[in-house]
């Protein structure tokens, strides 16, 4: 009996290590070939903004309900809002942008940058990476514009919000995808939203108010 013990010790011994060297070999493999993970790391669908209330609520519902019409059209993969400053295109964009974070059967995830005067590509791929989850450490510009370029492309699409651009870029330089990723920009310059391609509208100001203050007039180009 005392020697029948022992040997099933060492069957069970034998039969955790064998165990013990698939799990480590199927980590390995995990760890080699990373696309073939089943699960990927959440991408942040942020917080909602604290918006203020609608000022001249009708004129401004009509506003954001064009605007809106074209983000959600699948159509339309670039899209415009232009206008001169304070008018209220970020104001309009910030419910936008809070509406399609429920909008979670078309949009996988929704990620707002505001952009700065003068563009900085290494800038907008480090604030696309955090919202991403990535971490662009040791790679060079074009490194990581393809590390942002192969997680987009894994990812549901999405929508791309670049608040207050003032110049037009490539999207490739940064790593941002033709298709899967839907473009929406705020510019205070035309011309910016030709340079990007975008189907836009234009807002200008109507009675010398804005947005925030009661009427605006649409100009749909």
């Amino acid at each position: 009996m005392k020697k029948l013990k022992c040997f099933l010790r060492a069957h069970v011994g034998e039969h955790a290590l064998k165990k013990k060297q698939a799990v480590d070999e199927l980590f390995q493999m995990g760890s080699d070939f990373p696309d073939s993970l089943v699960v990927d790391p959440a991408v942040r669908n942020g917080e909602e903004f604290a918006t203020t209330e609608l000022i001249g609520k009708i004129t401004t519902g009509r506003v954001m309900s064009k605007i809106l019409a074209e983000v959600l059209n699948d159509d339309v993969r670039r899209f415009g809002v232009c206008g001169m400053g304070g008018i209220g295109k970020s104001f309009i964009m910030e419910h936008i942008y809070n509406h399609l974070l429920t909008e979670t059967n078309k949009f996988g995830w929704v990620i707002w940058v505001t952009m700065s005067k003068s563009y900085d590509v290494i800038l907008l791929q480090n604030d696309i990476a955090h919202e991403l989850n990535l971490d662009l450490k040791n790679y060079n510009k074009r490194g990581r514009a393809a590390k942002i370029m192969k997680e987009f492309k894994r990812r549901k699409r999405g929508v791309l919000i670049l608040d207050d651009l003032w110049e037009e870029f490539y999207l490739k330089e940064v790593g941002i995808p033709e298709t899967g990723c839907k473009i929406v920009l705020t510019t205070r310059d035309l011309n910016v939203c030709q340079g990007m391609r975008c189907k836009h509208i234009k807002m200008e100001l109507y009675a010398g108010k804005s947005i925030n203050g009661g009427s605006t007039r649409l100009q749909k180009m």
